[in-house]
């Protein structure tokens, strides 16, 4: 459904094809989305079915505590009726990969195993995904706080990895050697599936959606 219409960075996904969100909206769930990414902007299709979109070129600690704020609405309205039962939050967190200099405390841990350019790159991006890993902690955190950790699936994804020049690449998004196209794809669903499973077969992000809206 995506359709070029110029530069690849005004590709949009075409109104006609049904999205996760519309989907599950359509099944009564309360729908809503909070992004990063400034590329993600609704127009380009990506907003349909969402009741709530917010956009917002942030860090992933206020990503996080947007999350927890409106899981925190959510619960005062479904307590009072107000809003449906079930929800599906998307939550898209800042890129690991955009740069930028590593918090000292997330720095410390990861420190370069040498003095060249890429042993750098490299521990500063492993501190940058660990603070991102510590806030998806802040919203799990969040959904136990309001008692529904039990029966909620939590899918923790990414679009692409980063290439340090294993492969010849030493860019993001841009080739389709396995440091850019093998990404993490974990799954929670407390009350349903049994913790510790690897899955060893091959999966791809396209079928993710069917997975979710199967479960």
């Amino acid at each position: 459904g995506l359709e070029s219409i110029g530069a690849a960075r005004e590709t949009r996904l075409a109104h006609a094809a049904t999205t996760l969100a519309e989907a599950l909206v359509a099944g009564g769930y309360d729908t809503a989305a909070l992004v990063a990414d400034r590329d993600l902007a609704p127009i380009r299709g990506v907003g349909d079915g969402f009741e709530l979109y917010l956009q917002r070129p942030a860090g992933a600690v206020a990503m996080a505590t947007l999350a927890r704020l409106w899981l925190d609405w959510r619960t005062f309205h479904v307590a009072r009726g107000l809003e449906a039962p079930s929800f599906f939050l998307f939550l898209q967190l800042n890129d690991p990969g955009a740069g930028g200099v590593p918090d000292a405390r997330y720095a410390a841990l990861f420190p370069p195993r040498d003095t060249s350019p890429r042993a750098a790159a490299e521990a500063a991006y492993a501190a940058a995904v660990r603070a991102v890993d510590d806030q998806i902690g802040v919203v799990l955190d969040a959904l136990a706080g309001h008692g529904v950790a039990a029966r909620t699936l939590v899918v923790v994804t990414s679009s692409n990895g980063l290439d340090f020049g294993e492969d010849g690449s030493r860019a993001s998004g841009t080739a389709l050697d396995r440091a850019q196209v093998q990404v993490p794809l974990l799954l929670r669903l407390p009350a349903t599936v049994a913790a510790g499973q690897k899955i060893d077969a091959p999966v791809s992000l396209v079928d993710l959606a069917p997975t979710v809206l199967s479960w």
